[in-house]
């Protein structure tokens, strides 16, 4: 999926794929975080993953998913994983084996410079 469309108060707002820094759950939306701009989208995360390009989101939490090309660090050697991004956040993540695992298929497509060790 390149671009998503969401409604906001009577217009529809064409959103690139590529623009997302993050995906949060929010009951039965889907929170888009584009900067410092936050947009609601009626879907679920499953659904919305398996639209999304798996080379460039990565779903870190079962209510997180990540743009990989925001990701500035993955902190995995402490007792509660996180994700930095390029913006100013920190989100935590499910395990750091899990964050390993979903994210190496970034660094395996040859977007990245090097797998995560």
């Amino acid at each position: 999926m390149d671009r998503l469309a969401i409604k906001n108060a009577g217009s529809l707002i064409f959103l690139s794929a590529g623009d997302i820094d993050w995906i949060e759950a929010a009951d039965y939306y889907a929170s888009l975080h584009v900067g410092k701009k936050t947009h609601l989208l009626r879907r679920g995360m499953n659904d919305l993953e398996s639209d999304l390009d798996p080379a460039q989101f990565c779903r870190i939490h079962r209510s997180t998913i990540v743009n990989l090309d925001r990701v500035r660090e993955l902190g995995v050697s402490t007792a509660t994983p996180n994700t930095n991004l390029s913006s100013p956040t920190e989100l935590n993540s499910a395990s750091a084996g899990g964050i390993e695992k979903a994210c190496r298929r970034g660094w395996e497509g040859g977007q990245y410079a090097r797998p995560l060790n």
